[in-house]
């Protein structure tokens, strides 16, 4: 499970510009993301998981990571 959230954040970050300049459908949906879990709402940060993503890492889940 961990290395699922792992892979997930890389693929996340490596999806953004730096200073998360938003060029593309996909970077503004990670910068989303990664604002969401800056501020610690995971509910916010599965937002726009399909159900693929959710049934493999839960809001639940995914804050018992932090």
């Amino acid at each position: 499970m961990l290395k699922l959230a792992v892979s997930l954040c890389i693929l996340i970050v490596a999806g953004t510009a730096p200073a998360h300049a938003v060029d593309t459908p996909c970077q503004a949906t990670s910068v989303r993301m990664l604002d969401h879990l800056d501020h610690g709402d995971y509910t916010g940060a599965t937002a726009d998981f399909n159900e693929r993503m959710k049934a493999a890492m839960s809001a639940d889940q995914l804050a018992s990571l932090a």
